[in-house]
């Protein structure tokens, strides 16, 4: 189907990401529990990485485990957990999700940005939460797929802030919200450098 009559239809999913905190902090009462590493590798010529927020699907809790520090550029930060299953967003300081990794429960590395990409800032001041978003390139005739990747993944109406990483190159966007209606239909945008995109 030609990307540019695409008639998008996509379902309602009834899981969705959470991220919030509370005053509890990751904990282990065995001393004996196994501990997974989870390194993540900031790739990225200009982000900085000031948030690390560990959610847990199977508990109610949620903690920020950089405190003061934060993954500059070029850096690698190794978080050492107890073995668990675990959600990661990955935010700058100005809240702008960076990466997000779902149910991890073994040893991980993650990698954010590389090579010469191209950052991406997503803003969505809209009043509808988006669950779909395709970032294609101009000269094809798709939109490809989904690149919020998981069904627990969207960008929160209104204050929703999300960076994706692409080749440098000229690009269309398409964004859906959950109604299945177009928040933003955009074509041959330049990014040969950082992008904003602001959905409103």
């Amino acid at each position: 189907m030609v990307k540019k009559a695409l008639l998008v239809l996509i379902c309602l999913s009834g899981l969705l990401l959470f991220i919030g905190c509370t005053n509890e902090e990751i904990s282990s009462d065995n001393n004996n529990e196994e501990i997974i590493s989870i390194e993540v590798a900031n790739k990225s010529e200009e982000i900085v990485v000031s948030f690390a927020l560990f959610l847990s699907p199977e508990d109610d809790w949620g903690e920020e485990m950089l405190g003061e520090e934060v993954i500059g550029p070029g850096e690698v930060y190794v978080f050492e957990m107890p073995e668990r299953n675990y959600n990661l967003a990955l935010m700058t300081e100005e809240v702008y999700v960076v990466h997000n990794e779902f149910d991890i429960d073994s040893d991980t590395e993650i990698e954010v940005g590389g090579g010469n990409k191209i950052p991406v800032y997503i803003e969505n001041i809209s009043e509808s939460d988006l669950q779909a978003l395709y970032i294609s390139q101009h000269d094809s005739e798709h939109w490809g797929e989904n690149w919020l990747i998981s069904e627990k993944e969207y960008i929160p109406a209104e204050i929703g802030r999300r960076v994706f990483f692409v080749e440098p190159g000229i690009y269309d966007v398409l964004a859906i919200d959950f109604q299945g209606e177009t928040a933003i239909e955009a074509y041959n945008l330049d990014m040969n450098e950082a992008k904003l995109l602001t959905i409103e």
